[in-house]
């Protein structure tokens, strides 16, 4: 057991942070969490709130959320000749290669490298991804029997019936029932046919050639947002310390390279005997100072949100072979609930923006990949989406979400000795799927520090 007053200093606010929190509140740990936004309770559109508060409240949940995206031969052939096109050429460059940073352009070089190397991937994928997601949706179910009050209102779908993905193609199908299958993750096959009846939202996709079948697989969906403000009620009551507007621009270092500090934008210097820094795509200049240097680069996704047609009921994976040129893999199609509105979400898109989090994709590439999540709509949700235009009822949001991603896949996971005889820890780069790794995250987290002791 750890001394009573071990004192444990977390930066952010997004869900790795949170579920750190959430881990560590039933110990003996003084915490306190620093965060560059507001709180998020008071002020839901800050954009300093990176992928969790970014986006739209949606959020998927399945055991392929988290993975690798170089050679994932189940949606896209290769993302070799992605990481040096643009976005309106079918790869994933908001702007032309040469406007990048040399930094940037050092970290496209070295994941062109990775990309090389499938035996890397295909371990990574099975001996991480896989294996943490399995025990990250059995951390999620028992957080939800145990704590059901941190659930309240986030509307989480069916954990039986799970998550639907479809797929236009017979390829997709046999490689998605094989891997699904494969790891455990599939619950049951439908054919076209049975799609169209049990999901009559889907009925004409099927009868215009665009669904081949379909597989439900584990998973849920949940409002993160709803979530995120009830933990933080829940930490505050239980003594945690919320530091808001408080952005830390640098972990300090004495001479021996241990950590003295995180130093403020006000030039204050924030101490504790344990760190768990968690940035996301915000990072760099926070890591400079430390073995995750140069690793984290920003990747944008855009959401478009919509009124929910009455007959959606599932959240559901599009993978599709029929793309206009453009380099998404997948389309999330998630019905969520917003001020008392039922609405859908629908998430894709894959936009390199280099380690600089003010350079967001510029609204030509914002406009394309809008339009391409706008066809999936229209191709998969043909009669719904058109009654809802017919009624005038269409009224489209759209925002982007950045994503912390490293050049290897390879998510970051540090540690650094303090000068107080504790230790700081590093999460960073876990691609698409931070929520549905976050259990494993911030058990991992906690176990070293705790080890520590």
């Amino acid at each position: 057991m750890k001394p009573r007053g071990s004192s444990i200093t977390i930066l952010g606010v997004g869900i790795t942070s949170i579920m750190v929190a959430l881990k560590l509140v039933d110990t003996n740990y003084k915490i306190s969490v620093y965060t560059m936004g507001p709180d998020p309770r008071l002020d839901r559109d800050a954009e300093q709130y990176g992928a969790t508060g970014n986006g739209r409240s949606a959020r998927f949940v399945t055991g392929f959320e988290a993975k690798p995206h170089l050679f994932d031969t189940s949606i896209l052939p290769d993302t070799f000749d992605e990481l040096c096109t643009h976005v309106r050429d079918g790869g994933w460059l908001a702007r032309p290669h040469s406007e990048f940073s040399e930094n940037d352009q050092q970290w496209l070089k070295k994941r062109r490298e990775a990309s090389k190397n499938e035996a890397h991937i295909g371990d990574l994928n099975e001996n991480y991804y896989v294996k943490h997601s399995k025990e990250s949706i059995a951390e999620w179910l028992a957080l939800r029997k145990a704590k059901p009050f941190l659930f309240k209102d986030t509307r989480i779908t069916n954990t039986d019936e799970g998550v639907l993905v479809l797929c236009s193609s017979e390829r997709l199908l046999r490689v998605n029932v094989e891997k699904y299958e494969q790891y455990g993750f599939l619950k049951q096959f439908l054919s076209g046919d049975a799609v169209a009846k049990r999901f009559p939202v889907y009925a004409q996709a099927y009868k215009d050639g665009n669904i081949a079948g379909g597989i439900l697989v584990e998973g849920f969906a949940f409002n993160i947002h709803q979530f995120i403000e009830n933990v933080l009620s829940y930490l505050e009551s239980q003594g945690v310390v919320f530091f808001w507007n408080e952005e830390i621009t640098k972990i300090e270092l004495d001479e021996d390279k241990h950590v003295v500090g995180l130093r403020t934008k006000n030039n204050r210097l924030v101490t504790s005997e344990y760190y768990s820094i968690n940035p996301g795509a915000y990072g760099n200049e926070i890591l400079k100072n430390t073995p995750a240097k140069d690793k984290v680069c920003g990747v944008a996704g855009r959401w478009l949100v919509m009124p929910r047609p009455k007959d959606f009921t599932i959240p559901t994976k599009v993978l599709t072979d029929n793309r206009l040129g453009l380099s998404i893999g997948d389309n999330n199609l998630t019905p969520f609930t917003e001020n008392g509105q039922e609405m859908l979400a629908v998430s894709g898109g894959c936009v390199y923006t280099g380690s600089d989090h003010n350079n967001t994709p510029p609204p030509d590439v914002c406009k394309l990949v809008d339009s391409e999540n706008e066809r999936i709509v229209q191709l998969y949700m043909g009669p719904s989406y058109s009654e809802l235009k017919k009624k005038n009822a269409i009224t489209s949001w759209t925002n982007t979400c950045l994503r912390s991603f490293t050049y290897d896949d390879q998510p970051v996971h540090e540690t650094m000795e303090t000068a107080q005889h504790g230790l700081l820890t590093i999460t960073a780069g876990t691609n698409t799927g931070t929520t549905a790794l976050a259990p494993y995250l911030a058990t991992w987290t906690a176990e070293v520090l705790t080890r520590k002791n």
